[in-house]
This record gives C-alpha cells, sequence and structure tokens, in this order.
C-alpha cells in the first residue's frame, strides 16, 4: 500500500486546486447548462381504433336517415369529417358516405342510434399502435424546449454581444422554435387520432325484391338496361364516325384516281386490240 500513498496524495492536491478555481470563478461566467428534462411515457399505448359500417336502408328512407344521424353528431363528444350524398343518377340508387371522429365514451350510444335504423351489410374494426409516433414526437419536444431554455439563458447573460452573435442566437432561437410548435402541432393530431375513434358510415340503397321469376331476371335486367346500351352503341357509331369524318376527301381522291386509272386502261386495250 505504501507505493499508492504518494499517487493518493496528488490526486487530492488536484482535486483541491480544482475546487479552488470554481470556487473564485467570476459571477457572470456561463453556467452549465441544464440537462433535458425525462420524456414523459403515456400511461399504456397509443392506439387509433377505426370502424367502418356499411348501412342498408330502403331508397325512399335513406337520405332522411343520413341527415339524422349526421345532427345526432354533435360537438365535443361528436365530429363530422367529411360528409357526402350522391343520388347516382345513371344507376337510379342514391348513396351517401359520413365520416365520424368519436369519442369512446359516446360511441356505443351513438352506434346504437345508427343501427336501429339501417340494417347493417357489413362492419369491420381495425387499429393501429401509434405508441412509437408518439413517444419520438415526445422526446423530440422535450429536447427542443431545453434547447430553446439553454438559448434564452444565454441571450439573458449576454444583452451586450456583438450585434453580428445577437443575430445568430436570435435566428437559432426562431428556428427551435419553429420546430417546437411543429412538434406540438404533430402531438396533438396523433393524440387526437388516439384519443377518438375514427367511424366510417357507408348508406346504400336496398333494391327492390323481383316478384317475377328468378329464370327471367337476366331478360329483365337487358330490357331495363335497353336505353343505356342503344346510347352506349349510338355513341360508339358517332365516335367512328367522328374519327373517320377527316380521312373522306382523301377517299373520295382516291375513288376518283381509281376510275381515271380503270378508264385509261380500258382505252389502252382497246387501242392495243385495234
Amino acid at each position: 500500500m505504501r507505493p499508492l500513498a504518494p499517487l493518493l496524495v496528488l490526486m487530492l492536491i488536484l482535486a483541491g486546486c480544482d475546487g479552488g478555481q470554481q470556487a473564485t470563478a467570476p459571477a457572470n461566467a456561463p453556467a452549465p447548462p441544464p440537462a433535458p428534462a425525462a420524456v414523459s411515457t403515456p400511461a399504456g399505448r397509443a392506439i387509433e381504433r377505426r370502424l367502418a359500417l356499411t348501412l342498408q336502408f330502403p331508397e325512399g328512407a335513406l337520405a332522411g336517415a343520413f341527415q339524422a344521424h349526421g345532427a345526432a353528431c354533435a360537438l365535443p363528444a361528436c365530429e363530422i369529417i367529411e360528409s357526402s350524398y350522391s343520388t347516382n343518377a345513371p344507376y337510379g340508387h342514391p348513396g351517401a358516405l359520413l365520416r365520424l371522429r368519436v369519442q369512446p365514451a359516446a360511441l356505443e350510444a351513438l352506434l346504437a342510434k345508427v343501427t336501429s335504423t339501417g340494417a347493417v351489410a357489413t362492419r369491420s374494426e381495425t387499429a393501429e399502435d401509434l405508441t412509437a409516433p408518439t413517444l419520438d414526437v415526445t422526446a423530440r419536444l422535450e429536447a427542443q424546449r431545453a434547447l430553446r431554455e439553454r438559448l434564452r439563458a444565454v441571450l439573458q447573460r449576454n444583452p451586450d454581444m456583438p450585434i453580428a452573435d445577437l443575430l445568430a442566437w436570435e435566428r437559432e432561437f426562431a428556428r427551435v422554435q419553429g420546430e417546437i410548435e411543429g412538434a406540438e402541432s404533430q402531438l396533438r393530431a396523433l393524440q387526437l387520432r388516439t384519443g377518438m375513434v375514427a367511424v366510417a358510415l357507408t348508406y346504400r340503397a336496398q333494391e327492390a325484391q323481383p316478384s317475377r321469376p328468378h329464370w327471367l331476371q337476366p331478360i329483365t335486367d337487358q330490357l331495363r338496361d335497353a336505353h343505356r346500351i342503344l346510347a352506349r352503341s349510338a355513341g360508339a357509331m358517332l365516335g367512328l364516325a367522328i374519327a373517320l369524318l377527316p380521312w373522306l376527301p382523301l377517299a373520295w381522291l382516291g375513288w376518283l384516281g381509281l376510275r381515271r386509272f380503270r378508264r385509261w386502261r380500258a382505252g389502252l386495250k382497246a387501242t392495243t386490240s385495234a
């Protein structure tokens, strides 16, 4: 142990010198930057739920049900994201689409109201785990906030720095502030997606059951669609006529040339035989 004694004494002397230097440091010396704040992990996992329903209604009741369901969605428990209604005139069957964001506590009541007025044709539920993106955005936000505080402390401790340095520090502060605002927007969007359920309601009209025998159904379908078939055929013929119209003068000139050629050939044969 004796050979180690001088080494221990030397280390204690150096440590004392360092402590003295720290004690005599000037008051206006820049303080060490604060440690970044710990990232707060949300309780549980951040899951986005999606629910899609296809509802069938009698053709006369579809529009009324669509309007009633839209009126039943009221803030803050429910929010309408997209609403569209189409009469689908070429086929004669209306349809509608309603996209909502619903709080989980209000979801069952809304679904009970929706399914009580229409038949559910299809139902699908999906979920997406957004825990990793949420933690990533939260970590970046905490780091940028800590950097902003360090920049603010530097600007407050050195109010008399040169103008060029001051502008550079303020540009960096503005850049960090912009990144903070962008991260906050991303975090709010993720929290909105995971805090509410995305519901998509598709409305379709029920087709009337045919009263005639099913073996006549193909014939009745063709007769019912006869006007559309005739219209498509007439449109195709009209398109062909328009496409051939620029070539009619060339065809006429070719026909005249062919007639003259035949006359010249017939005259040449008559002259030869004579």
